[in-house]
């Protein structure tokens, strides 16, 4: 199981943790269990005991900083930080649900190859972030990424968006445009909200995605494109051909390889690791120390129906610690 980091710390950050932690000790301003206990409330009372029961040196405070966020030792952790693809899916996986584990071990295979990926699920259960992790993975995590919302505008920005236009090619076309096809040569192009494609659109995606050629709006010239692309919906494709809004041989090719993202009402048992993961990032952010969920405000997020997913609990959580000052938040300072 890859380990996950709270958030994406940076390497001196930890670094003054762990000395301060020292500097404290040395200077007997607080016993020093109880000012670990304290700062590092997730380690238990035995490996605590086990850091304070020897001289207490920056060594020990480091292992201490490292065993907070799941690492056994300082190297072990500052390796994760220097070598981001050791802890590739730490934005998009937090939690032990099965299906999350079943998902990253298929991300692990799939990454390395150029086959097109179909991600499924609800808005919110963080589609992009998995189209991220399958980039960062990939052979081609040194080029571009891009990301297009198909349902953010019209059908026709958005096939401009991807294939570019000519100049003149229709009203307010001033000048040559390159769209994302042309500029990620060598990178990923992730298509978020397949269903809002129009047929013309989608044909022209069927051929980038077979033949890896395009033409730009208003020319008349083939273009080749080394792009690899991952395509996101929220909707059933099936009964998007049934309803004759999605063509046969797209929807047959997208569903070779096909990941289906869990809502987050099927894995409330992972939403207090969650909210802390937001919550850790809001409070990074703020330059402020992180608060902790009281059992009032973790069983609150739990009876919570969640329609907005992880991007629902992000907002929620993070909005708490913005306006909380306390070091503890309970279930009335989150707005449900």
């Amino acid at each position: 199981m890859v380990k996950h980091l709270p958030f994406s710390p940076n390497l001196e950050h930890l670094k003054k943790q762990a000395k301060h932690l020292v500097k404290g000790h040395k200077a007997g301003q607080v016993d020093a269990f109880l000012r670990i206990k304290a700062s590092f409330p997730r380690l238990e009372n035995a490996a605590v005991h086990e850091i304070t029961t020897t001289d207490f040196s920056l060594c020990n405070a480091q292992l201490v900083v490292a065993r907070e966020y799941g690492f056994e030792t300082w190297n072990t952790l500052v390796e994760a930080i220097e070598k981001p693809e050791a802890t590739m899916f730490q934005d998009a996986f937090v939690g032990e649900n099965p299906s999350l584990q079943w998902i990253e071990k298929q991300l692990g295979q799939l990454a390395p190859s150029e086959v097109p990926v179909l991600l499924v699920g609800e808005r919110g259960t963080g589609k992009g972030m998995v189209a991220r992790a399958i980039h960062r993975l990939s052979p081609r995590r040194d080029g571009p990424f891009f990301q297009i919302d198909c349902s953010a505008m019209p059908d026709a920005l958005v096939i401009s968006a991807l294939f570019g236009h000519e100049e003149r090619a229709f009203t307010g076309a001033r000048a040559r445009r390159l769209g994302k096809a042309e500029l990620a040569q060598g990178g990923t192009i992730f298509l978020d909200e397949l269903g809002d494609l129009s047929p013309e659109t989608q044909k022209q995606l069927m051929t980038l995605l077979s033949e890896g050629s395009f033409e730009r709006i208003g020319g008349d010239e083939v273009l080749q494109s080394d792009v690899r692309v991952i395509v996101a919906t929220d909707q059933d494709l099936e009964a998007l051909v049934a309803a004759g809004r999605l063509r046969r041989d797209l929807a047959d090719l997208l569903l070779r390889v096909r990941l289906a993202l869990p809502a987050l009402r099927q894995r409330t048992d992972d939403i207090a690791d969650l909210a802390a993961h937001f919550m850790a990032q809001m409070a990074q952010q703020l330059n402020k120390a992180t608060p902790k969920l009281n059992n009032a405000a973790q069983a609150a997020l739990r009876a919570h129906a969640w329609p907005g997913n992880m991007r629902e609990l992000e907002y929620k959580v993070q909005r708490a610690v913005a306006e909380c000052e306390a070091p503890v938040i309970g279930a009335e300072d989150i707005v449900l």
